[in-house]
């Protein structure tokens, strides 16, 4: 009888009965594709506009200092309003300031400057969003589903995203990469009509909204965070996590052209390959993971990792067809352990979480995750100027499988 209810939480079929869930997964979805396109169009206008790698790291960099500053406090809030409001509020903002950029573009208006503050305000909605995306999933799905619907969340918003950059370089083809985020834009505002429809019971809280309340949520989600050690160490694991992708992310562009010699179909295709990946790897993860979490997240990252040090040696490759074949078969099996980490760590996340700190623990969670973009993107800015790109590659990946092998000697991860 135990194994059968075992299968069951395995099984995708039982979230047929969490339909405010599957709404959110719509709304999920949607802002997936549009953000594929975006990968692929902004990081193409930020390289033209700039033509350097290394400021382009930098802008990377950006990006993630708002949410590291802000996130904490706005978990706290998130806590005590609606998080429908929010996260409908959010997803406008950020389909308006998509939408700024693409049309300065087009109009040949736009510089690096206009690009870092529009990362910046866009960094501030997510800093709102992120939180209350996360602290009202408890709200709407099943606590004996969280590792199914996180998969499911998960795997289907891969798919949309394998669309998007399957088609990435047609759509810029043929409207630009303005259009694109035109695209993007109208995703966004798509994905708040969605999220509207969510039928929920949400009450504002009677705490009122100054700056000691505000302290006193923080403080409260420090403390449960300090108390619960295995919270601890799974942040710590999604930090590193964050940090060792962060080359990969941040020099991607500079990559494919200058070492590649490619242009953003190549950029398109190994995205594609990625992402197909990662949607391999969630969809598995309920069907696997009765061979140990522990396991499986260590597993992942080991060979992550060896696949990044890899990449330093695909310019060598002769043959363009040769080394796009090579590369994009090592990105998908690469994909595939970012895709079972993923799912792993956010189910975890939340089974070791009350559900009504999600709010701001997701909030100092995520500023402390992020908190290891920006240095990675930096050092990869720097790193960018004395090393050529495969080298950081290289010595990023060795980085990383040694501390994968440190991490097996941690006893407490076998509780993820």
């Amino acid at each position: 009888m135990e194994d059968s209810v075992v299968q069951e939480k395995r099984s995708y079929k039982v979230l047929k009965d969490q339909r405010q869930y599957l709404k959110l997964i719509g709304s999920n979805i949607i802002n997936r594709f549009g953000d594929s396109l975006d990968a692929i169009a902004f990081s193409w206008i930020v390289y033209e506009i700039t033509q350097s790698a290394s400021l382009m790291a930098l802008i990377i960099a950006i990006n993630y200092i708002p949410t590291m500053i802000l996130q904490p406090i706005a978990g706290v809030i998130v806590d005590r309003i609606p998080k429908k409001r929010i996260m409908v509020l959010c997803d406008i903002g950020r389909g308006l300031v998509v939408l700024s950029v693409a049309l300065l573009y087009m109009w040949d208006l736009i510089t690096p400057l206009y690009l870092a503050i529009t990362t910046v305000l866009n960094s501030t909605l997510e800093a709102f969003r992120v939180p209350a995306g996360l602290a009202i999933v408890p709200k709407l799905l099943d606590r004996d589903k969280y590792t199914v619907g996180t998969a499911l969340n998960s795997t289907l918003g891969r798919i949309c995203e394998i669309i998007g950059l399957a088609s990435a370089g047609s759509i810029i083809a043929l409207v630009k990469s303005y259009g694109a985020l035109i695209i993007d834009a109208a995703t966004f505002l798509l994905s708040a009509l969605i999220i509207s429809a969510i039928k929920i019971q949400e009450h504002k809280s009677e705490i009122k909204q100054n700056f000691e309340s505000v302290k006193k949520g923080f403080v409260e989600g420090l403390h449960y965070l300090r108390s619960n050690h295995l919270l601890i160490i799974i942040i710590f694991l999604g930090m590193f996590m964050n940090f060792a992708m962060v080359p990969l992310n941040a020099l991607s562009t500079a990559y494919v052209v200058d070492n590649l010699h490619s242009g953003p179909e190549m950029l398109s295709a190994i995205q594609l390959a990625l992402v197909a990946g990662m949607a391999l790897g969630s969809f598995i993860t309920p069907k696997i993971d009765v061979l140990g979490r522990k396991k499986l997240f260590i597993g992942g990252g080991v060979i992550v990792s060896i696949i990044v040090s890899a990449l330093w040696q695909i310019p060598n490759i002769p043959g363009i067809i040769l080394r796009l074949a090579v590369m994009i078969s090592l990105l998908v099996i690469m994909g595939i352990g970012v895709g079972v980490q993923n799912v792993i760590f956010s189910a975890a996340f939340m089974r070791h979480i009350d559900k009504d700190l999600m709010g701001r623990l997701g909030g100092i969670t995520n500023a402390i995750l992020v908190a290891a973009m920006p240095l990675g993107a930096l050092l990869s800015s720097i790193a960018a100027k004395i090393a050529p790109v495969p080298v950081i590659f290289l010595i990023s990946g060795v980085f990383s499988i040694i501390l994968y092998f440190v991490m097996m000697r941690i006893r407490i991860l076998k509780e993820l």
